[in-house]
């Protein structure tokens, strides 16, 4: 027999190999489509988002709004009423009866910060608490003897730097119908605005209330405005009082720098029935770290995918490698006459189980003809 032999298998063609092929056809194959799928759905659950956070803000701006209407038009029914029942009466200077009327009435009324009847002439027949028995007559007065109709008032403030207010009245009238004053409830913007902000708040949301004449009665403090700030003002007030009001089918308009730190945001505003406006806005912030959340979700799936498709194919294109080199090795053997060992079948694949079987049994033949032929090359040496 030829003496041994280190076996080494080297390659015929460098420059092709079915395992680098099938693993670019695996990634074109497999990576691509899913990469393209997760973009698309990224791209889906974006525009979705979306439209649910327009669809959710809206509502939020609507069931706010909903609140402050039904708030207004109570306080402004109860002097309304008082008013009207005064004038049936006929008592409109019994003094001592007034005292008890807005006396209950703010005990059973606690919004109202105070309360006055105004003869027409803006003299304050009584108050609640009593000191506001002085003073002018107030921005619904001028508005109700007007329109002879009940009156809701801008924001004003009583006495400089004292807190923001907001009256409603009901108007006075004699026994010809004419006006014969009102009947005023004074409220503090904080006490009907505050709880319903904050609930808008604890969802995420900002706001903003503005009167008739384009002044902020009340500003969440996530916002850089504040209290009798007129939207005029400041670039993102103008971009606030353009947006068009809408209580359907309003789209959101993106704000720049209306939040603190130059913070952006999407506002949907909200008309009152009163005249007033709600603006309800939505941080861009909270938006985008929700899209960054769902894009990151779809590429970690996109990432798992990938890596268990392509570490299960290494594994088994591993494998069948192993399988095909040993076979390479015993065809080797056979080429340079060395004695090999059979492979066994339970070692192969089922695949390469009929070529293996067929190495092992030309691997018996060659051996039993190099057996003969050695045997043969012996008897003739013998007979020489």
């Amino acid at each position: 027999m030829a003496a041994a032999v280190s076996i080494g298998i080297r390659s015929a063609a460098t420059d092709w190999a079915l395992r680098r092929d099938f693993a670019r056809l695996l990634v074109i194959a497999v990576v691509l489509p899913a990469l393209i799928l997760c973009a698309l759905l990224a791209w889906s659950q974006s525009t979705s988002r979306r439209a649910d956070a327009t669809t959710q803000l809206r509502s939020a701006a609507v069931i706010t709004g909903r609140g402050f209407d039904e708030f207004l038009r109570v306080h402004g029914a109860v002097t309304s009423l008082v008013a009207a029942r005064r004038s049936s009466e006929g008592t409109l200077a019994d003094r001592q009866r007034w005292v008890d009327d807005l006396n209950r009435l703010r005990d059973n009324y606690p919004a109202f910060a105070s309360m006055r009847a105004i003869d027409a002439r803006g003299e304050v027949i009584a108050s609640d608490p009593a000191e506001r028995i002085t003073g002018a007559a107030g921005p619904c007065f001028a508005q109700a003897e007007r329109d002879n109709a009940p009156a809701l008032s801008d924001v004003y403030r009583a006495t400089p730097n004292s807190e923001p207010l907001a009256c409603v009245a009901g108007p006075l009238r004699n026994a010809n119908g004419n006006f014969a004053g009102i009947v005023e409830g004074a409220m503090r913007v904080e006490t009907f605005s505050g709880q319903r902000v904050a609930w808008l708040r604890s969802h995420g949301y900002e706001a903003v209330l503005v009167d008739r004449k384009g002044q902020v009665a009340y500003a969440s403090s996530g916002t850089t405005l504040s209290s009798m700030d007129v939207l005029d003002a400041t670039p993102a007030g103008q971009a606030l009082r353009a947006i068009a009001p809408g209580e359907v089918n309003g789209e959101w308009t993106r704000v720049d720098n209306v939040l603190h730190d130059d913070g952006d945001a999407y506002a949907i505003a909200m008309p009152l029935e009163s005249g007033w406006r709600l603006l309800v806005l939505m941080p861009k912030a909270t938006l985008d770290a929700e899209l960054f959340r769902t894009i990151a979700t779809m590429l970690i799936l996109l990432i798992a995918v990938a890596t268990a498709v392509l570490g299960i194919a290494y594994w088994q294109m591993r494998r069948l490698s192993l399988s095909v080199h040993r076979l390479l090795v015993q065809m080797q053997r056979f080429a340079l006459e060395h004695a090999s060992t059979p492979i066994s079948a339970e070692s192969m694949p089922q695949e390469l189980a009929p070529l293996a079987d067929a190495m092992n049994q030309l691997s018996e033949r060659m051996a039993d003809a190099y057996r003969a032929t050695s045997r043969s090359l012996e008897e003739q040496r013998r007979l020489r």
